[in-house]
């Protein structure tokens, strides 16, 4: 039996083993679970009380958020040069 022919057979048995190896199959889908979310999120600081001018010019306060969800971002529409 020639090197070649041996090497060409244990790689075929190689194969054939690494194909026939028991998997767990929900292995793999429970590291994909996301974890659990918490009943209450934590508050990470207290916000001052605000009052905002909208383009409507209503006056928009922390007190007319309370209870909601909210994001706030603050956009430069003026900069002396490239903007923050």
């Amino acid at each position: 039996m020639s090197a070649r022919t041996l090497y060409a057979a244990l790689a075929g048995i190689t194969l054939l083993l690494a194909a026939c190896e028991k998997r767990n199959e929900d292995a793999a889908f429970e590291m994909l679970q996301p974890p659990a979310a918490p009943a209450v999120l934590a508050k990470h600081w207290k916000l001052p009380e605000f009052a905002l001018t909208e383009r409507s010019g209503e006056t928009l306060r922390l007190s007319d958020l309370a209870g909601k969800v909210w994001v706030a971002d603050f956009f430069y529409t003026t900069c002396p040069g490239p903007c923050p």
